[in-house]
């Protein structure tokens, strides 16, 4: 990706290291999807991806990147599971793609397991894709020895093991940013047909992977001026640049529309008409701001696909505000150091270690003005962009949004080979061995890595959730410690956030006041002592209305909503059933539930676990006392139970 001189070939040990290392990677992020449950996003991703192949309708799920959504449903048309829009066609024209993905996965009786195990190995190509070009990269830059070293530590870091192999559009939009941007610099610095057309392929791939791709229109400019700059006296320099931005632009407007069935309209030939998104247009306009009739415009004059177009409104729309935690503290805003705070959170103490190197290595190319600068430019500028987007950015949901900065770490890491000598070289190269070491202590819960400066994954709820630690992934490891360590005798209470099905993992289960049910009706029933398990992102309770610590303000309307509802309960008078956020008149019951269930975890997070599982759930016992205190105590009863909770056993 460089323009060094041109590189000697892989030396036969170099590259069978290189074998091994992608070897190393493939089995560690294969051991990590190994009885790990849906993530969150995994069913809307395979569901949607799979329509697109077998109906050519583009309904589902637009924002989250056409070309990975297809690639993780391929091995889908082997199998050819079932997925019928007829048998629920108003859930077609309303674009539920979450109620849709739901009965694909648990309702339609498809081999769950074997599909979701075959996306997944097949969405590892992409993370060896990246792994290969972060080799490549340094290589041309550094030498071999620079190339091992970027290489080695990508393929143990956690956060390349946890997003490799999922259903999701982060690991290829991270292999395309990156492709695309030294694609970009390379056909600036030698426009010969080849590097064109890789560039091209790039770019539009970016394009098709996830929105995040705007970002390399500030990429490629700053890249374009940078070379105008350096060759300003070249005659035709500027109308060089020109074409080579146009010949982008069209070809990447073609891949769009090819990718989208050649075709204006979402729905496939014989589906149910699209009477609205998952969002209709009418609320997502509320949101995208300055982009409104910019986005009216292209959909009036068929500029883009309307599939394609509604994507990237909904991302705008999404990006306005969603909610958000870091160390206690809730947003739907977020905090300008909410990245850094992952990163220094979420990355191993290698890691850490490299990344301090790297800023004093700067610092001292900088000083020098070293040919290393320029060499590097795509890499500084591609991350200065993304880093600066990213601090910015109001959409704080996980740290997996800043994934592309770990190559750039690694390629750019690569270089310290050629500037240390000695012990300093050999630390250096030890690096890889020891994030291996902090990844390893997680596994095979790549996801809920923390890092042991930081306390590691058994506190890490108190300091992130979501997709920094529990994104639904964790039932399976709960079922198997339910099986092994619960009475059948003692009522079991599972409180979970995410998309997979707790019906099927752990039937016998309660069902504790979940954040989403698919609208299905569940009934009130007063909490009985046993055994609770909550998921980290619902100790937080984090999609409530009513998260945060216990007030004044919810005791006073918890204890009006006990005193109104629960005789009406009794005297039959009210439907004992609740439908998520209320609906279908079932407020009044809802909001006790969610205040009931904020009061429970108000004790829960001062009070020790009996078992900690896969890292993302916290399991607890409650006897009689303990209940009655938590669901009917005066406030001065709940505050001195939480007090003993807090005092150290003799």
């Amino acid at each position: 990706m460089s323009m060094a001189a041109p590189q000697q070939p892989v030396p036969g040990g170099v590259r069978w290291a290189v074998v091994l290392l992608l070897a190393l990677h493939a089995g560690l992020a294969l051991r990590g999807i190994t009885g790990l449950g849906v993530t969150h996003d995994e069913t809307a991703h395979l569901t949607a991806g799979y329509a697109y192949w077998q109906f050519n309708d583009y309904r589902l799920q637009p924002e989250n990147g056409n070309l990975p959504q297809r690639w993780g449903a391929l091995p889908l048309l082997a199998l050819q599971p079932r997925l019928e829009p007829m048998e629920a066609p108003g859930l077609w024209r309303g674009s539920e793609v979450w109620l849709i993905g739901d009965h694909f996965f648990f309702g339609s009786g498809n081999p769950i397991e074997g599909m979701l195990w075959l996306a997944r190995a097949t969405m590892l190509f992409w993370s060896l894709a990246l792994g290969g070009l972060v080799f490549a990269w340094a290589r041309a830059l550094w030498g071999n020895a620079g190339g091992l070293l970027a290489l080695g530590m990508y393929v143990v870091s956690p956060t390349t093991l946890a997003h490799g192999p999922l259903v999701t559009s982060d690991m290829t939009a991270a292999f395309w940013l990156l492709a695309a941007t030294g694609a970009w610099w390379r056909v600036l610095q030698d426009p010969k047909p080849g590097n064109v057309a890789m560039s091209l392929v790039a770019t539009a791939a970016a394009f098709l992977a996830k929105f995040s791709c705007v970002l390399l229109g500030p990429v490629f400019v700053i890249l374009a001026i940078w070379t105008w700059v350096e060759r300003r006296h070249e005659a035709g320099s500027w109308r060089r640049l020109a074409g080579l931005t146009a010949l982008h632009a069209v070809v990447t407007w073609a891949a769009i529309w090819i990718a989208f069935g050649l075709r204006f309209d979402p729905a496939g030939a014989g589906m149910p008409p699209v009477e609205k998104y998952y969002f209709p247009w009418e609320q997502i306009y509320t949101e995208t701001g300055s982009f409104t009739g910019l986005i009216r415009f292209a959909l009036a004059g068929h500029i883009l696909p309307e599939a394609y177009l509604e994507g990237f409104a909904h991302v705008l729309y999404q990006s306005a505000g969603r909610n958000a935690f870091l160390f206690g503290s809730f947003s739907t805003t977020g905090w300008w150091w909410y990245f850094p705070a992952t990163f220094l959170l979420k990355s191993t103490s290698a890691e850490l270690l490299l990344t301090g190197a790297v800023v004093v290595g700067a610092m001292a190319v900088w000083r020098r003005r070293s040919p290393a600068l320029r060499r590097c430019a795509p890499l500084l500028i591609f991350g200065a962009v993304y880093a600066g987007f990213s601090i910015v950015s109001t959409l704080n949901i996980g740290h997996r949004h800043i994934l592309p900065l770990y190559p750039l770490l690694f390629i750019i890491g690569g270089g310290l080979m050629g500037w240390v000598q000695g012990w300093s070289r050999r630390w250096l190269a030890a690096l890889p061995a020891l994030s291996a070491i902090g990844c390893l202590s997680v596994a095979p819960y790549f996801l809920t890595f923390f890092n042991l400066p930081s306390g590691g994954p058994q506190t890490a709820w108190r300091k992130l959730v979501d997709s920094s630690l529990d994104w639904g992934q964790g039932l399976p490891p709960l079922a198997d410690w339910v099986a092994e360590h619960h009475d059948p005798a003692e009522p079991l209470y599972v409180s979970y956030f995410g998309n997979d099905s707790l019906d099927y993992r752990i039937p016998e289960a309660l069902h504790l006041a979940p954040s989403f049910e698919r609208f299905r009706p569940r009934t009130w029933a007063p909490l009985q002592p046993g055994l609770y398990c909550v998921g980290a992102t619902m100790m937080q309770d984090l999609f409530s209305g009513y998260r945060g610590p216990w007030s004044q303000r919810k005791e006073d309307r918890y204890r009006q909503l006990r005193a109104e509802l629960l005789p009406a309960l009794a005297q039959g008078e009210l439907s004992p059933l609740i439908v998520d956020f209320g609906q279908l008149g079932t407020a009044p019951l809802w909001e006790l539930e969610r205040l009931r269930f904020n009061r429970l975890v108000s004790y829960l997070q001062v009070k020790r676990p009996e078992a900690q599982v896969a890292n993302c759930f916290l399991v607890f016992r409650l006897d009689a006392a303990e209940i009655a205190t938590v669901t009917t105590g005066t406030p001065a009863e709940l505050a001195n139970l939480m007090e003993q909770a807090l005092t150290p056993p003799d």
